[in-house]
């Protein structure tokens, strides 16, 4: 097959979704097939920030209202891409400005499978709209999302409800971790104990939807108890002076964007992972964190508490409960075990596959009912 991956949200220090549409197109050609990635324009070269993916291409954009990104809203531009790759199917990764790709694949005999990264109300909440509005918006942007297009795929259950109930059939296919990369330290890391600094880490982009600053204030209420802890925060955003303002009488590092690599060590030298985002549809850092076997204390919503599972901890989002939750994990001489098996059975070979089975279906039945081949 020819497979098209289309997305907006995919920038120089972005992550979920860039990692995984990257770590499919790889197990993707190793299968056999040919994939091309279609995302916006940065100001670098693609290839300079996105080398993990086989064939990125970019096309021009305009800034998103969330800081750091760009959008496609541009037709022709997208359209010339398809024309050149002949895809048999469109993997498409948003639902903004390019979902008018749906309906027009239809159209044209070529398969196109959603995949639904985002829960929509919970970004639009997060930015400040009130709840029922919030909701009205979610509802208007997938209420055709299961006729729009000839799959519909979501990374856990928490993401895939908010598109079924208008009732679209998603389907959960679950990322992954590259476990070559994430993988316990070579020598055993002893549980806890009062006599050394209790090592926190938070990994992810420093933005109001992942809350960064319940990580910093966890590390808080620890040092309020005489607990000698240290955070050490990986990635960048937005919120990066205002984390540092907050952090200032803390013991606080904020080391920015590192290489997958950089981040495994950091992690795996970690007691715990703090992961207090509100509304994640899936959670790749706590994975990769389990993946080190690090255990994680993740917030009590979203799709973190189906992810960790037995891994970590789930904590309501309050500085004190995170920070009892993270002592109970880090005295806890079974927790690391637990967290590396937890993460085991997610490979990416596994995600891959499940989608390969999707795009084959899709594409077959793209060819038999296209109403309008010469679209192509």
């Amino acid at each position: 097959m020819r497979i098209l991956q289309v997305a907006n949200f995919v920038a120089p220090t972005s992550g979920g979704i860039r990692t995984a549409l990257a770590a499919w197109a790889t197990e993707y050609v190793a299968a056999g097939h040919e994939v091309t990635a279609l995302v916006p324009e940065a100001a670098e070269p693609v290839a300079s920030w996105w080398p993990a993916h086989p064939d990125p291409r970019t096309v021009p954009g305009i800034a998103a209202a969330a800081p750091g990104y760009r959008v496609v809203v541009g037709r022709g531009s997208v359209l010339d891409v398809i024309r050149d790759v002949r895809p048999d199917v469109i993997e498409l990764s948003d639902r903004t400005t390019l979902r008018w790709l749906g309906p027009w694949a239809q159209a044209a005999g070529i398969g196109c499978v959603l995949v639904a990264h985002e829960h929509v109300g919970d970004v639009v909440r997060a930015a400040g709209v009130p709840g029922p509005l919030a909701r009205g918006v979610a509802d208007s942007v997938n209420r055709t999302a299961g006729l729009d297009h000839h799959a519909v795929v979501a990374p856990s259950r928490y993401a895939a409800r908010e598109v079924a109930r208008h009732g679209a059939a998603v389907q959960v296919v679950p990322l992954a971790v590259d476990h070559t990369v994430f993988r316990p330290r070579p020598e055993p890391v002893a549980p806890w104990r009062e006599d050394r600094t209790l090592a926190l880490v938070h990994v992810g982009r420093l933005s109001r939807e992942k809350d960064p600053m319940l990580s910093v204030a966890t590390l808080a209420a620890l040092v309020r108890r005489g607990v000698d802890a240290e955070l050490t925060i990986v990635g960048d955003g937005p919120m990066r002076g205002a984390i540092a303002r907050a952090a200032a009488a803390l013991p606080v590092e904020l080391v920015g964007h590192r290489a997958p690599h950089e981040v495994a060590r950091l992690v795996g030298d970690s007691d715990v992972l703090l992961a207090p985002a509100p509304a994640e549809t899936f959670g790749l850092a706590a994975l990769e964190g389990l993946a080190c076997g690090t255990p994680v204390v993740c917030a009590a919503t979203g799709a973190l508490p189906e992810v960790v599972g037995a891994g970590g901890r789930v904590a309501v989002r309050d500085a004190d409960a995170f920070a009892d939750a993270a002592l109970c994990l880090a005295r806890d001489p079974a927790a690391r075990e637990r967290a590396r098996r937890h993460a085991v059975p997610f490979t990416w070979r596994t995600s891959a596959r499940r989608m390969l089975a999707i795009h084959a279906a899709v594409a077959e039945r793209a060819r038999t009912a296209a109403p309008d081949q010469a679209a192509r």
